[in-house]
């Protein structure tokens, strides 16, 4: 499967959010990072409307307490088999999920 490789040379600590600029076929695919340092917020800004299945992927390589997945655009996901890493903003989308998914 494809992998989607992020990295970022900003040495520790970084008193700025690390933003990355993703698309809907980026997160069809295994999402790693590198050089991210431990702590560092980091903003995964997605765009497009709709995300149908999103899911059957890995997510790797950074700290899921500090990730903010953006959907700024998205008015549909639906999170299938993914053990989803980091907070989802997504204020438009109505969002589905498998059982085991919390959505607050």
């Amino acid at each position: 499967m494809p992998n989607s490789k992020f990295s970022s040379s900003l040495a520790p600590p970084c008193p700025l959010p690390i933003l990355f600029k993703l698309t809907v076929r980026d997160c069809s695919y295994d999402v790693t990072s590198s050089d991210i340092a431990a702590g560092a917020t980091i903003i995964f800004n997605v765009n497009g409307a709709a995300f149908p299945s999103l899911g059957n992927f890995a997510m790797s390589g950074f700290d899921a307490q500090f990730a903010l997945w953006n959907f700024f655009e998205a008015t549909s996901i639906t999170f299938a088999n993914v053990a989803w890493e980091g907070s989802v903003l997504a204020p438009n989308a109505d969002i589905l999920g498998a059982q085991g998914v919390r959505v607050t």
